[in-house]
């Protein structure tokens, strides 16, 4: 905006009040001084500021111009810190006191393993006559029956040497870390052993089962061989039966060897006296029984005919 375009914006609202005025009025004549409308002027614009000094260019290299600006644009360096690395500590570490310790190894820990192997043996116990309940059940009633003296001491010594409210943390930590791993262990080992005398029970079932059907067999084969040799050798009358007897047990050994050790398989006797018992069964037993054999048959074979006459 110029100054004759301000001074026209300022005159026109004193040029609108113009006919309302007195033509009375003096009139005052514009002043001589050219000064005056820029001052009233000046009075509705801020002031100028000063005008600055013309300052003298100094040439500049281009390539160190471009250094300048290149360096501005460049981002300052993050300074890392470094990081304190603390000094092992020169105090030497807190250790248990030796009177703790004595204490620990001469009547603590021989009071805890006694509760230990006691309520472990309870539990197998247990589930050994068919309880099956809970580690936890079981050593809360070890605790309160059978392990109950065990309980009371390690309680009192520990309560007499660490205090009430130590020694009930100590308990707390025993019974997660001593008494329940092996009232635990107690209880799968009873279990496991259960099951290994199931099976070696059915296992010697089974096998009793297989040894006395082999013996009958054996038993069976041995007496079919007695009873075929005599009736075949009796029909020679002039045999003596002591003589056939001895061909029938001579002809019918490898059955009598096969019964006789199965017979004798599972006895601890020493092989002296098992051949002892073998020779008075076969000549004392099974001899008499031979000769009355041939002596049955020789008499049954004497049968009368429709004549009359024998045979």
């Amino acid at each position: 905006m110029t100054l004759a375009t301000a001074l026209i914006l300022l005159l026109v609202p004193v040029m609108a009040e113009s006919p309302e005025r007195s033509w009375t009025k003096k009139i005052v004549k514009p002043s001589n001084n050219p000064s005056g409308p820029a001052d009233f002027l000046n009075s509705f614009l801020p002031a100028r500021p000063p005008l600055a000094k013309p300052v003298p260019i100094t040439p500049v290299d281009p390539a160190t111009a471009e250094a300048t600006e290149l360096s501005k644009k460049k981002k300052p360096a993050k300074i890392r810190k470094r990081k304190r690395v603390k000094k092992p500590s020169t105090q030497p570490a807190k250790k248990t006191s030796t009177k703790e310790a004595s204490w620990w190894e001469n009547v603590g820990n021989p009071a805890v393993f006694s509760f230990r192997d006691c309520s472990s043996g309870y539990a197998a116990q247990q589930v050994a006559n068919g309880g099956d309940v809970t580690a936890v059940d079981l050593i809360t009633t070890a605790m309160k029956t059978t392990c109950q003296t065990e309980f009371k001491k390690m309680a009192s010594a520990m309560i007499g040497f660490l205090g009430e409210k130590k020694s009930n943390a100590m308990l707390a930590e025993l019974a997660k870390t001593t008494f329940l791993p092996a009232v635990k262990a107690a209880v799968i080992d009873e279990k496991q052993k259960q099951i290994a005398r199931k099976a070696s029970a059915q296992t010697a079932s089974t096998q009793k089962h297989t040894s006395e059907k082999n013996l009958q067999t054996a038993k069976t084969a041995m007496f079919q061989c007695f009873a075929e040799k005599s009736d075949l050798l009796s029909a020679a009358k002039s045999t003596q039966p002591n003589t056939i007897a001895d061909s029938v047990l001579i002809g019918c050994q490898n059955r009598a060897d096969a019964f006789f050790d199965l017979l004798f398989e599972n006895s601890k006797a020493s092989s002296e006296v098992k051949s002892q018992q073998k020779s008075i069964a076969l000549n004392e037993t099974y001899r008499v029984a031979i000769i009355k054999r041939v002596l049955a048959t020789r008499k049954n074979a004497a049968v009368s005919t429709a004549t009359g006459e024998t045979q």
